[in-house]
């Protein structure tokens, strides 16, 4: 009883971590685009102006 609550545990700790890091990756991603497109977008702004 006390390995299938130890398993049942593992498994929903490894789903959790599982959805945070996809969450981070995914932000983390958007930040870096910004980070690149932000300059970018900035000066060919500040070029037509």
């Amino acid at each position: 009883m006390k390995i299938l609550l130890w398993l049942v545990g593992a498994i929903i700790f490894f789903v959790v971590l599982y959805y945070v890091f996809k969450f981070v990756f995914i932000t983390s991603l958007i930040i870096a685009l910004a980070i690149l497109i932000i300059p970018i977008l900035y000066f060919t702004f500040k070029k037509k102006s």
